[in-house]
């Protein structure tokens, strides 16, 4: 068994807080997903140490953090997003590639509870 455990993926060491992969992005009601067995592959030897689920981002600029799903009609090459974040950050979705951004995990980690973090104070209600 090889040590590099991004054999037979699209992923590679980027920076300190990334692992990067060039993808299409393709309009996709359900995302954003990549190809199922690539997610399951993220989960279980990139993520496994994590109970973080994998978050990415379309570039280094103004594109936000996402939680990642896994979709098996998905081809292995695209990142399905949804048509409202392809027109509001002006991702080409016309066969060009992007780098998409797959956050390391203790970083995703810290994502994961700054959302749930963010959730519970828009549910509590302060009275002054």
């Amino acid at each position: 068994m090889s040590d590099n455990i991004f054999e037979d993926t699209p992923l590679e060491p980027f920076s300190g807080g990334y692992y990067g992969a060039r993808f299409q992005v393709q309009a996709y009601d359900d995302g954003p997903v990549i190809e199922q067995s690539l997610f399951d592959y993220i989960e279980a030897n990139i993520y496994e140490q994590t109970s973080s689920p994998p978050w990415a981002r379309v570039g280094m600029s103004e594109s936000p953090y996402f939680q990642l799903g896994g979709e098996p009609g998905i081809p292995g090459n695209v990142l399905g997003m949804p048509e409202d974040f392809i027109r509001k950050y002006k991702v080409l979705d016309n066969g060009h590639t992007h780098w998409i951004m797959l956050v390391k995990p203790g970083y995703a980690y810290m994502l994961s509870v700054n959302d749930n973090l963010e959730e519970q104070l828009e549910d509590t209600e302060i009275d002054w």
